[in-house]
């Protein structure tokens, strides 16, 4: 045991280790008060231990003090122990205990009789499917075309399309119908995706029942029809032909007169087409449905010629010709042997062309295709060449040159340019060599500074002159007045080479 009587030091010790605030606080000044004055009566400070000096550290308001005051544990114990008295009340322990005397089997289905089961009846299908259900999507008879719809298809080549709807009402032909529709459908089936899109969006007036009584036609950027063009062969791929724009046309009713004796008309049938794609072999169906009598047998064939045919020999109709190709109406029904030499006489026989040759050649025309060529440079240097010509575009990509001789390095190899069609100036056959080569000018316009420049080509001869005639086609199309100036400086130009060598 050890006795301390630093009265300071004691003060301090009990001010800093101990609680000396009670609620209204005149304790710790009172501690506080008595310290000062007690410091200040002791004697001289340097007799007292320096080590002893009051050093603790602040006295912090304890968490209790004016706020919540913790639970103990024994009061925490208690709640919890009520409140598993109050749960234990509501269970109540029975004894089973086995009965001595059981019931009988009557009274048994008596005491326990079994209930039916009600199970509620809960809908077999969702309600999205339900009001999937009752869409009625029958009223469109075009909905067998939808699958063509590119919108649809990922991955897959598609081409969009303007289409002029000529039957709908006048304020509304001037605004076309976007389609976007697979690439490798045909006319036909354009044709009827146009019609299903039509009759889903609801527009008026309704279109009639069948796509077939419908066709396709070029049309102007504004919505007029070019009714110096045939309608598009629906036979043919939407891929071949390039245009951004077409219209559809409702085709009307055609009367075609089929004379069946002869050429004298006396003895005729009359049939009224709902469509005017119909096939020579349907005109003749129809003719025979008409007239039984007239059906083929082992020994005799049908065909048709035009009734405008000017001569005397039967030239017969190929049978998959389309009416919308023909510029006629009026056929003479002719009758042809199946032996060998009647055969023989059909196989030689010439077969009508369409009307519009120099007009379906023109019109396909704007389809893309590549040509292998050879661009000569000034060193009379072949350099291999694709040359794709579209309706709006003329490109040229160099091809990769296979050698033994690594001399690609010392020659300048054609860059891959493209012309807009508006800056071709001329195509024509500049030179026919021996063995069968061809040597064409490409002549454009710089959009710089306005000059004409030219590449020269080298093909086959067939080849040459197929791109020549496509350029040809497209410019007459498509021709600009930077083409007519130049073809006006070139007869001006003519004209005074010719005057100048008459003198």
């Amino acid at each position: 045991m050890s006795f301390f009587d630093d009265a300071e030091w004691l003060q301090s010790h009990i001010v800093n280790s101990f609680i000396t605030s009670d609620d209204t606080g005149l304790c710790e000044m009172v501690m506080s008060s008595e310290c000062a004055s007690s410091g200040a009566a002791a004697g001289d400070p340097s007799e007292r231990d320096t080590y002893f000096e009051p050093h603790s550290i602040d006295i912090v308001m304890d968490m209790d003090i004016g706020g919540h005051r913790r639970r103990s544990n024994t009061s925490q114990r208690l709640d919890k122990l009520k409140k598993e008295r109050k749960n234990a009340a509501r269970i109540k322990h029975i004894i089973w205990q086995p009965n001595a005397d059981p019931l009988p089997d009557a009274d048994r289905d008596f005491v326990f009789e079994k209930k039916p089961i009600v199970i509620a009846e809960r809908p077999k299908t969702s309600l999205l499917t339900e009001q999937l259900n009752s869409l009625d999507l029958s009223d469109n008879p075009f909905t067998e075309y939808s699958k063509f719809d590119g919108r649809a298809h990922a991955g897959v080549p598609t081409r969009r399309i303007n289409i002029f709807l000529t039957m709908a009402p006048p304020e509304e032909q001037a605004f076309p119908m976007s389609v976007t529709v697979v690439a490798s459908a045909r006319v036909s089936e354009l044709i009827g995706l146009i019609c299903w899109q039509y009759t889903s969006e609801d527009r008026e007036p309704p279109l009639r029942h069948s796509p077939e009584l419908y066709s396709l036609h070029i049309a102007e950027d504004d919505g007029e029809v070019d009714w110096d063009f045939p309608p598009l062969d629906d036979r043919e791929t939407v891929a071949k032909f390039g245009f951004s724009v077409l219209a559809l046309v409702e085709t009307e009713q055609t009367e075609v007169t089929v004379n069946v004796d002869g050429r004298d008309g006396q003895d005729q049938v009359t049939l009224s087409l709902k469509k005017r794609n119909a096939t020579v072999a349907e005109i003749l169906n129809a003719v025979v449905s008409q007239r039984p009598d007239l059906a083929p047998d082992n020994e005799v064939e049908l065909a048709l010629e035009r009734a405008d045919n000017s001569s005397t020999a039967a030239s017969p109709l190929s049978a998959d010709t389309r009416l919308s190709q023909l510029a006629c109406q009026h056929f003479n029904l002719i009758k042809t042997s199946t032996d060998a030499s009647a055969r023989k006489h059909k196989d030689t026989a010439v077969v009508e062309e369409p009307n519009f040759s120099g007009q379906m050649s023109a019109m396909e025309a704007t389809v893309y295709q590549t040509f292998k060529v050879n661009m000569l440079s000034s060193l009379v240097i072949k350099a291999p060449i694709q040359l794709g010509i579209s309706g709006d575009r003329v490109e040229i990509d160099p091809v990769q040159m296979r050698s033994s001789l690594n001399v690609s390095k010392f020659l300048s190899k054609p860059r891959a340019v493209t012309y807009q069609i508006d800056c071709i100036m001329e195509c024509r056959l500049l030179d026919v060599k021996y063995g069968g080569r061809a040597v064409l000018r490409l002549v454009y316009m710089l959009p710089s500074d306005g000059g004409y420049k030219h590449h020269d080509l080298e093909a086959d001869l067939g080849t040459a002159k197929e791109i020549v005639r496509k350029l040809e086609y497209i410019l007459d199309f498509r021709s600009s007045m930077n083409r007519k100036t130049y073809l006006q400086q070139k007869e001006k130009r003519t004209l005074l080479g010719t005057l100048s060598s008459g003198k």
